[in-house]
């Protein structure tokens, strides 16, 4: 069976039930986008308390990835570049 990739991210209150799952504890979504050259997975930045979480959930909410994305080709985190970004705020 092959799995058909979704152009769009999931929506903040889908992506919230699929978190809330794994996680549950009160959080606010803070942003949602697509992760640049890695169809079908978008970045989910979470607050909870004063602590950022980054995840990746694919477009249909139905997997979540914990954990770092680090581009082989620039050696950049990913993550960290947008955890930096949310805790500066």
């Amino acid at each position: 069976m092959r799995y058909r990739v979704r152009r769009s991210p999931p929506s903040k209150e889908k992506a919230a039930a699929s978190i809330k799952k794994i996680m549950p504890v009160n959080f606010e979504i803070l942003a949602i986008s697509k992760v640049q050259d890695i169809p079908g997975l978008s970045e989910v930045v979470v607050r909870t308390g004063n602590q950022t979480i980054i995840f990746y959930l694919d477009n249909k909410a139905k997997y979540l990835v914990s954990g770092t994305i680090i581009s082989t080709e620039t050696n950049q985190n990913l993550t960290m570049e947008t955890q930096k970004k949310y805790e500066q705020k």
